[in-house]
């Protein structure tokens, strides 16, 4: 009996251990829209990573960020200590369900409450933020259809 607990508690931790290794950076390297593979230069997939987003970042045409979250929902983004406008880009599975431009939010109150919350207005798994002017660029749209490798 005891070597059937240590075998049953061997698998749940090798099972978590791949559950971890399937969701982390590994797999989610780059997106493909239009035909052009874009890499990723950070993936947020912990709550801490997500709370730090682009944060004090220097952005540039070939920064993009991917949040990963772990169901469809209504995630808002706001940009607390942002410095750059970014193009924040919501997708479900692989569709486009909301874009905005969002400017940097720097210098309004001390903590920086007064910020704009921008709030989709439907649920995603995926958000990208890149440095704006990316999806005028690409044509991007609502409804377009985005490949996350």
């Amino acid at each position: 009996m005891k070597d059937k607990a240590i075998a049953v508690a061997g698998i749940a931790i090798v099972s978590v251990i791949i559950a971890w290794y399937t969701t982390s950076t590994h797999i989610h390297k780059s997106f493909i829209f239009n035909g052009v593979n874009y890499k990723f230069t950070s993936v947020a997939l912990t709550q801490q990573q997500q709370e730090q987003g682009l944060m004090n970042s220097s952005v540039n045409q070939s920064t993009f960020e991917l949040f990963v979250f772990p169901s469809p929902a209504i995630y808002p983004f706001w940009m607390k200590d942002t410095y750059s406008p970014l193009d924040i880009i919501w997708i479900n599975q692989s569709t486009v369900v909301f874009i905005t431009n969002a400017t940097p939010c720097v210098s309004y109150s001390k903590d920086q409450s007064n910020c704009t919350v921008y709030v989709p207005s439907k649920p995603s798994n995926y958000v990208i933020e890149a440095a704006a002017g990316f999806v005028n660029r690409t044509g991007m749209h609502i409804g377009s259809q985005v490949q996350i490798n």
